[in-house]
């Protein structure tokens, strides 16, 4: 799927992956002959059409493949025109009976971005969305030799899928499409580095996207041992690990993707008061990181995370190392329930725990509670708020006592 204009095109030899074409003034005859696709359709007005119509279609009689489908497309000097346009190549790609090759090379005026809109919305909205590979032939970068490289932008495209999915797990920590989406763009990035002449390292986001994918599980599931303890010796905390990944990352991202690198700080910002590796979560370090993990679940809109989150790390408060070492077939059970009958022992005013288990199993129980069950969801932060603000405050006393 190409696009054509009604400028004054120069012949030129394009060349792609490697491969070098016969020259012509068509970016679209240079790719039919690079690629050999099955079909081959043309966005273009009326006046464009009618200039090179018919010199595009005499390039491409040689080459023994399908001759050029138009596409009629309005000018977009108006909105409606844009929005028309929109609608055309929309519909056109999610007809297309396999992977499309989108060049934008002739595209006119504001079709080129009109185009990548479309490529977003489809990736954003179908499922799956179209296989789209977009290209564009450069004509200025032309090399010593005369010959006009053709550029592969997809990646361009797949960095906006992998900014959604990263805003997705810093609004909502749901980390699955992100661990995706950066073993995509890692993917991608190999490929283009193998192609385009191997210099520098070869960029490795492999290992962003399974650290990405375990603490995203670890995160949704409420593994609070996996996510700060680790899962024994040799295999470190899931916060860690994101953490350490993301520091490995950051190179690349620098190098090939730029703007990206701030959005991987925000991430890094995020993690990293939860991955300061505890040896249980009764120490200070593991009361803090305990805390964070209430906080983040709670700035998330994760309600119910957070209120377990808070029953559990004021049980800590008093719990020997023992019993403060989720996950771990270690831990001494008898202990844990003791810790959490001092626990609940204390004044509701004073010592909330009964009141934090309470609102945890109105949340569980959806408001099947006649008791319970009339608080309203404002009410609710606002409890989890003023109690998560008490435990922030007993924490920062269990840090500065001696006796811990």
């Amino acid at each position: 799927m190409t696009f054509l204009g009604t400028g004054r095109y120069e012949p030129v030899a394009y060349g792609f992956a490697g491969k070098r074409a016969e020259t012509s003034r068509y970016v679209a005859r240079a790719l039919a002959e690079l690629l050999r696709p099955r079909v081959i359709r043309v966005l273009a007005t009326e006046e464009a059409e009618n200039q090179h119509g018919a010199g595009l279609r005499e390039s491409l009689v040689g080459l023994g493949g399908p001759q050029p489908e138009f596409v009629r497309i309005p000018s977009g000097k108006k909105r409606s025109e844009q929005l028309a346009f929109f609608e055309i190549l929309k519909q056109a790609l999610r007809g297309a009976e396999g992977p499309v090759v989108l060049d934008i090379t002739h595209g006119f005026r504001a079709q080129p971005f009109l185009a990548a809109a479309v490529v977003a919305f489809l990736r954003a909205v179908d499922e799956p969305p179209p296989e789209i590979r977009v290209l564009y032939g450069a004509f200025e970068a032309k090399t010593a030799e005369g010959v006009a490289p053709i550029w592969d932008l997809t990646y361009l495209v797949e960095l906006l899928d992998w900014t959604a999915a990263l805003r997705m797990l810093l609004k909502t920590g749901r980390a699955e499409e992100a661990a995706a989406e950066t073993e995509r763009l890692g993917r991608s990035l190999s490929k283009a580095w193998a192609e385009g002449g191997r210099s520098g390292p070869r960029p490795e986001l492999d290992r962003l996207g399974r650290a990405l994918r375990e603490f995203g599980a670890d995160f949704e599931t409420l593994r609070t041992g996996d996510l700060l303890l680790g899962r024994g010796p040799k295999v470190p905390p899931s916060t860690a690990g994101l953490l350490d990944a993301l520091e490995r990352a950051h190179e690349d991202v620098l190098r090939h993707l730029p703007p990206l690198a701030a959005v991987l700080d925000r991430l890094r910002d995020m993690v990293e008061p939860l991955a300061v590796r505890p040896e249980h979560l009764a120490s200070p370090e593991g009361l803090g990181a305990v805390a964070a993990l209430a906080r983040l679940y709670l700035d998330l809109g994760r309600r119910l995370e957070a209120a377990a989150t808070l029953r559990e790390g004021w049980v800590n408060l008093g719990a020997p190392p023992e019993a403060a070492r989720p996950g771990s077939e270690m831990i001494d059970e008898a202990a844990r329930k003791a810790a959490e009958k001092v626990a609940s022992a204390g004044d509701v005013a004073s010592d909330p725990f009964r009141a934090f288990a309470d609102v945890r199993n109105d949340l569980l129980h959806a408001q099947y509670s006649r008791r319970s069950g009339t608080r309203s969801p404002e009410r609710i932060r606002a409890q989890l708020e003023e109690w998560l603000d008490r435990f922030e405050d007993r924490v920062r006393g269990a840090g500065d006592s001696p006796s811990r």
